[in-house]
């Protein structure tokens, strides 16, 4: 276990980080451009109402995501632990 291991999981983290986090991030953009749009379309100039549907959407994608999130994250660690010799 050298520094090219430990540069290989902080690769495999850092895909994975972003794997993971990016469904909720696409959510929040393609969201917050229609929502942008629609205001822009309709002259409605309340920030409230953006941020508190933009909110809404984004707590509903993960709780229908979490379960894959939590799968994805939880197999990488118990990969890391076998490799590494943490096989308690």
């Amino acid at each position: 276990m050298g520094a090219e291991y430990a540069v290989e999981i902080a690769k495999q983290a850092l895909t994975l980080m972003a794997m993971v986090s990016l469904p909720l991030v696409l959510t929040a953009l393609v969201l917050g451009v229609s929502i942008g749009l629609f205001q822009a379309i309709t002259s409605i100039q309340d920030q409230g109402v953006g941020t508190a549907v933009r909110m809404l959407v984004v707590f509903a994608a993960l709780a229908v995501l979490a379960p894959w999130m939590g799968r994805q994250i939880l197999d990488f660690a118990l990969g890391v632990m076998s490799k590494g010799g943490f096989n308690g």
